[in-house]
């Protein structure tokens, strides 16, 4: 079993004053390279919390978080930054994209991020772009396109670096059914045809019936 990620007993612990809120309590789960897995569960089991856990974004209360044979809590912040700029993709339910940067500018500022230089941004954004469907877009503003279109630059952004790991937070929360169906469609082929894993959160269980796996969390552990 080829693991990139193990997560070893993980708690998670949030102060709120006086009180102690347990995110986690307690989990195991081996993440395979190159499957595609859903994470369900009802508001506040953990969800978001353990996706932030896997994407090197929080670190754990307890436990440990093994990525590619090494153990993140030995990781500096800076060690931390580079694998979440370099190696992880990320795709959030609200889009998350700058309102005064056009489609390719957007997807570009990804690669900024790891030092490349203004010519081979733009290239390689266009090229993302042009995966997902959207090169007839490239130099829209977000308010400019729909739901669906904006979530495909976000996939494109997110793919842009060619990742190892895709995480993906509620990404067919803001869109219409079709078009949802139509985004984990491309989530998939991209997962099957650059051997990406990719990790979603969703509440919607005809998506997560379409992954590879499926974890069902409730009150901070894996149910099922």
């Amino acid at each position: 079993m080829n693991n990139i990620i193990s997560i070893r007993n993980v708690k998670k612990q949030y102060h709120l004053g006086k009180t102690i809120v347990e995110a986690l309590r307690g989990i195991n789960l081996g993440i395979e390279a190159g499957l595609y897995y859903s994470i369900i569960g009802p508001s506040g089991s953990g969800k978001s919390s353990l996706l932030n856990i896997i994407g090197c974004i929080d670190v754990p209360s307890e436990g440990k978080v093994v990525l590619q044979g090494r153990n993140i809590e030995g990781f500096t912040e800076r060690e931390l930054t580079r694998i979440r700029a370099e190696k992880i993709g990320f795709i959030f339910q609200n889009f998350n994209l700058n309102p005064i940067l056009t489609a390719i500018e957007n997807v570009a500022i990804a690669m900024r991020f790891i030092g490349k230089s203004k010519k081979i941004c733009l290239q390689n954004a266009r090229a993302a772009l042009d995966q997902v469907g959207l090169s007839h877009r490239t130099n829209h503003y977000p308010n400019e396109l729909s739901g669906g279109e904006r979530q495909r630059v976000a996939i494109a952004r997110a793919i842009v670096k060619k990742p190892s790991l895709i995480l993906a937070d509620e990404p067919t929360g803001n869109i219409d059914t079709k078009t949802g169906h139509e985004i984990i469609r491309l989530l998939r082929k991209i997962n099957e045809k650059q051997n990406t894993t990719v990790i979603q959160v969703t509440h919607d269980l005809e998506i997560a019936d379409l992954s590879d796996k499926l974890f069902k969390l409730r009150d901070g552990v894996i149910v099922d």
